[in-house]
């Protein structure tokens, strides 16, 4: 009786002795090639998915480009302390100066001064917002 080790070796044996035999080649290189064909053309839809994608990196570059030229390159145009205690000062000055001016004068002339009161505070309140404007613009850069 054989054992189970020489009867598994035998049939080994007798798979690898034999080798693969194709019926019909031919038929199955045009099957081959019938298959391959659809992969080599891409739809138009991919073309235009592939276009768009090229432009969308293009432009992302071209962003970080002006990120970086920026960051690196444009010079820092933070407001200075300084700025706002001139605004604060000058304010304290011109009204005790036209205070003094609307004790001594006639109706016109007060009326001039309070005219020109009115457009100082204006001009020092569109000065205030710019400033304030470039603090928030230089905090959110940082």
């Amino acid at each position: 009786m054989n054992t189970p080790e020489t009867l598994y070796n035998d049939i080994i044996d007798r798979i690898k002795g034999n080798a693969p035999v194709l019926e019909d080649p031919d038929r199955m290189l045009k099957d081959i090639m019938l298959k391959i064909k659809p992969l080599k053309s891409i739809p138009k839809q991919n073309k235009i998915i592939m276009i768009l994608s090229r432009t969308s990196g293009i432009a992302a570059a071209f962003l970080l480009g002006l990120l970086v030229y920026e960051i690196f390159f444009i010079q820092d145009h933070s407001p200075q302390n300084n700025d706002l205690q001139h605004i604060e000062y000058s304010s304290e000055n011109m009204h005790s100066d036209l205070s003094l001016q609307l004790k001594n004068g006639n109706f016109t002339e007060k009326k001039q001064i309070i005219l020109s009161i009115i457009a100082q505070e204006q001009q020092r309140d569109k000065e205030r917002r710019t400033f304030y404007a470039n603090i928030s613009n230089y905090a959110k850069t940082r």
